[in-house]
């Protein structure tokens, strides 16, 4: 299939705080085969703070529940 970058302020996950439609969506790409990197904020919106497990950090990479994930300042 495709490589996909999705670029939106705030994707959660469904363990934390606020709507996950972003998730969903790119859930359900990933799910249909594509190769799926979202670019987001490390902030919360519903907290407006980042999880303390980024504090001192300007972008977090990780994989999370199988997509790429790159989680920046903002």
């Amino acid at each position: 299939m495709g490589r996909i970058l999705y670029i939106s302020k705030y994707v959660v996950t469904p363990d934390q705080p606020g709507g996950v439609r972003h998730w969903r969506h790119v859930r359900a790409l990933a799910d249909a085969g594509h190769d799926v990197t979202v670019i987001t904020s490390k902030v919360l919106h519903t907290t407006r703070e980042a999880p303390e497990e980024f504090a001192g950090r300007r972008t977090i990479r990780r994989t999370e529940d199988g997509i790429d994930v790159l989680r920046a300042f903002s």
